[in-house]
């Protein structure tokens, strides 16, 4: 019969050597830690002029973002989705509401495809390949 130590030290190995292997699945919750933080796309280049966009994603599912181009700032949260390549946000809220005496329409839904280019670089892209934005986290 083993002793309490002898089974307590097998059951930490077991637990220890468990979360070691967690990073190599697949699954969406661990997919959507490594895109926790926050993350600045500066010098994005628009129709409008340069941009620079900064999103906050939340290990709750929770976001936040923001996005300057000349005059303009616009600022939007809800929750997001994650998946192999994407992050799905689903909008709750938004500003402006108005903006130079014209009433502000959101969308209340959207899909960022992107792939990692380093552990806190990412490179965002349209699905039709258009437009690419680099993106890094910066905590």
């Amino acid at each position: 019969m083993k002793s309490f130590k002898q089974c307590f030290m097998l059951l930490v190995m077991l637990m220890v050597g468990g979360v070691l292997l967690l990073p190599v699945g697949t699954g969406d919750l661990l997919y959507a830690q490594s895109v926790v933080g926050t993350w600045e796309c500066p010098n994005v280049m628009t129709p409008w002029g340069l941009a620079h966009g900064k999103t906050i994603l939340m290990p709750d599912g929770t976001f936040t973002k923001t996005v300057r181009c000349g005059e303009m700032m616009t600022w939007d949260k809800g929750t997001y989705t994650t998946g192999t390549g994407y992050i799905h946000y689903k909008i709750q809220d938004h500003e402006p509401k108005i903006y130079k005496g014209q009433q502000m329409h959101w969308p209340k839904e959207e899909t960022s495809y992107f792939e990692f280019a380093g552990s806190d670089r990412i490179v965002s892209s349209n699905r039709d390949g258009g437009a690419r934005v680099e993106c890094y986290r910066v905590r």
